[in-house]
């Protein structure tokens, strides 16, 4: 993911990244360092462990997908590249 592509990104709850192959939780966000809050999986009531959480460069998320009720949206970095540059 490119910067262009995180400072788009619409951030809310159930979101996902992956990161080395790996989905996961993404539980914060550093947006001026465009760093993601990554845990490896989504926690099960409120977060307070601030030393688990594994900050990851933008740059290094191939994918961030949104889940809950019946949607799902996703949004590729490679695929939206390739579109962009068509």
């Amino acid at each position: 993911m490119n910067f262009a592509q995180f400072d788009n990104t619409k951030f809310c709850g159930n979101m996902w990244a992956v990161h080395k192959g790996e989905k996961k939780f993404v539980v914060t966000a550093n947006f001026p360092e465009r760093l993601f809050g990554l845990l490896p999986e989504k926690p099960s009531s409120d977060f307070d462990d601030e030393t688990m959480i594994e900050w990851v460069r933008c740059e290094n998320v191939s994918e961030v997908f949104y889940t809950g009720g019946n949607n799902v949206a996703s949004i590729n970095a490679s695929q939206e590249q390739s579109e962009g540059e068509q």
